[in-house]
C-alpha cells in the first residue's frame, strides 16, 4: 500500500537533488519569458548548463492577451527566423508585422528550451547573481 508518506519522500528526496544540480550551472537566466525561453535554448543547444529561475509558478512571463485583451501577440521582421525554427504558426498583417497564438509561442519555447537541456525553476525569487 502507497502511503502518503512515501509520495511526500519522492517528491522532496527528488526535488532535493535536483536543487543540489542546480547549484552548478554555465548560465544562470532570470525569467522564463519569451527571451529567457529562448535564450535558454540556444545556450543549451551549444552545451551549456542552463538554468532559468522564474518567480511566478509558471512560464511564460507577461506573454499573453496584450492591451486589447484579444488572444495574439506580435512581432517584427527580424523574429521571423525564430519562429520558423520554433515551428510557432503566425500570419503576415499590414505594416510588415506578425501575429501568434501565445500560447502556442510559449510551449513551443518551452518545450524546445527544455528539451535542449535547459532546466526551468519555477516560484524562484533572484536577489542576487
Amino acid at each position: 500500500m502507497i502511503r502518503e508518506s512515501h509520495i511526500s519522500k519522492a517528491i522532496i528526496r527528488s526535488a532535493l537533488r535536483d536543487l543540489e544540480e542546480f547549484s552548478e550551472v554555465d548560465v544562470a537566466i532570470t525569467g522564463a519569458g519569451p527571451s529567457g525561453l529562448t535564450a535558454s535554448y540556444y545556450l543549451a543547444k551549444e552545451g551549456f548548463e542552463v538554468l532559468v529561475f522564474e518567480r511566478r509558478f509558471s512560464f511564460g512571463g507577461g506573454t499573453g492577451p496584450g492591451g486589447n485583451l484579444l488572444p495574439r501577440i506580435v512581432f517584427e521582421e527580424e523574429a521571423i527566423p525564430i519562429l520558423n525554427e520554433f515551428n510557432i504558426r503566425y500570419v503576415k498583417t499590414e505594416h510588415d508585422l506578425y501575429v501568434a497564438d501565445p500560447v502556442e509561442v510559449i510551449a513551443k519555447l518551452a518545450s524546445r528550451a527544455i528539451d535542449a537541456g535547459a532546466r526551468i525553476l519555477l516560484g524562484a525569487h533572484v536577489q542576487d547573481l
